[in-house]
């Protein structure tokens, strides 16, 4: 094969790369390679989610979901999160200046190594889970990348045998 044709090639899959990157929320790999914490937060989210469950110290997540719920409380205060339980939740409308958006409130109860278990109104969990571990624009990047392998692949065509 020809410089030309391995640097077609490589545009292409470059482009196939950044589609899936753009693509992230229908790839989960994505979140997992470029923001593991993310990734690991969202599961969790997505399992208290469910209803009923019960996040211990054990299970994929808990750091981070305790850890964005400990910068909630008022500074100075170290409680050692021992468990999270969702004891309820609802959706309630939200006037933004561009539409109505709907929020969800979860009930959220949240236990603690000394002292007694409190019950927290937890809204938009999945909006401060991205905004605290998604440090990265996605579509950005995944941008820059596809327009690199749309460039490699126009000048693999434009190379002259």
């Amino acid at each position: 094969m020809k410089d030309r044709h391995y640097l077609g090639i490589i545009g292409i899959g470059i482009t196939i790369l950044a589609w899936i990157t753009l693509n992230a929320d229908h790839f989960p790999i994505v979140y997992q390679l470029v923001a593991p914490a993310y990734s690991n937060a969202m599961t969790a989210y997505e399992k208290i989610q469910r209803g009923n469950s019960i996040l211990e110290k054990k299970d994929v997540g808990f750091s981070e979901i305790s850890e964005l719920l400990s910068t909630l409380m008022r500074k100075g205060r170290n409680p050692g999160i021992t468990q999270i339980r969702v004891v309820g939740g609802f959706q309630s409308p939200v006037v933004k200046q561009e539409a109505i958006r709907w929020v969800g409130y979860v009930y959220l109860e949240i236990s603690f190594l000394k002292s007694p278990a409190e019950i927290w109104a937890v809204g938009d969990l999945p909006g401060a889970i991205r905004n605290r571990f998604l440090d990265l624009d996605i579509f950005l990047w995944g941008s820059l990348v596809f327009g690199i392998g749309i460039i490699l692949f126009i000048l693999s065509l434009c190379i002259r045998e």
